[in-house]
């Protein structure tokens, strides 16, 4: 009788030395964080234009994230430009959708659209569009802002 009552001792101790103690001398450790390289979720991009309308050029250029809309006015010649890029993958290279929005503010302020050309380009390499009867060529370069 003796030696059951001993082992079933044993038993209870050791289960309750499995419970962990909420007492103020343990020592917590924390994990240390290892350095991970931060990934831009949304990177800029340089767009740069050549605008040419009429043999009247201008080199707007811009500084845009996937999805944003940037628009420029220029007083000298009335000429307004509007962009809009979108990210996009080109022969399996990263590339940019470009979508212009041209046009010219007559002189009582009124905006009249010429032309709505979309470029699609890779980073890095120029793309060209013209538009025949109003003598217009939009020529664009995407490329990513170094960080």
């Amino acid at each position: 009788m003796k030696f059951l009552i001993l082992v079933l001792t044993l038993v209870s101790v050791s289960t309750w030395a499995n419970i962990p103690s909420k007492a103020p001398h343990r020592k917590v450790t924390q994990n240390k964080k290892k350095s991970v390289p931060v990934i831009e979720k949304n990177p800029a991009y340089d767009i740069k234009t050549v605008i040419t309308l009429d043999g009247v050029k201008s080199n707007p250029k811009f500084r845009l994230r996937d999805g944003q809309t940037a628009k420029i006015e220029q007083e000298r010649d009335k000429l307004f430009t509007e962009v809009t890029v979108k990210k996009q993958v080109l022969d399996g290279k990263p590339a940019m959708q470009m979508e212009f929005i041209i046009g010219k503010t007559d002189e009582f302020g009124r905006k009249n659209i010429i032309a709505t050309p979309k470029i699609l380009a890779n980073l890095g390499e120029k793309s060209s569009v013209m538009i025949g009867d109003k003598k217009l060529v939009v020529s664009a370069t995407a490329t990513k802002v170094a960080r």
